[in-house]
């Protein structure tokens, strides 16, 4: 599955292609990236792409542990995430403009605790 984020990861952040004929989309420009790793990545009906992980920014902009790109790769300046989560690690984008993100945190005994959140388009937990 590593291999598999990894691979998608290069598509998708280091550059985009267009289907036909499989050319570099030189509009899409996501600048240095994630700060760390990005564990999730989703398109929704717009285009945006939405990014999950233990990152604290994206190209510099700060954009914890959530982020929504426009279709070019910048990161979307109305979307300012509120959520406060522990080890996320799945995004899903609703058709309704909010998202459905999947996280755990660990107990003092070991066992895990996961959580699912619902998160409106401005980023404040739904």
């Amino acid at each position: 599955m590593l291999l598999t984020l990894f691979g998608m990861l290069l598509i998708f952040l280091s550059a985009r292609l267009i289907a036909a004929p499989l050319q570099l989309d030189n509009s899409f420009n996501i600048g240095t990236g994630a700060s760390s790793t990005v564990n999730d990545m989703a398109t929704d009906a717009t285009g945006a792409i939405w990014l999950i992980g233990s990152f604290n920014s994206i190209n510099g902009v700060a954009a914890p542990q959530i982020a929504k790109l426009s279709p070019t790769g910048e990161v979307d300046a109305t979307f300012n995430s509120t959520a406060n989560l522990n080890n996320p690690y799945r995004i899903i984008p609703l058709q309704d403009g909010k998202v459905l993100v999947a996280g755990y945190s660990a107990n003092s005994n070991g066992s895990y605790r996961y959580r699912l959140f619902r998160v409106n388009a401005d980023g404040n937990i739904d």
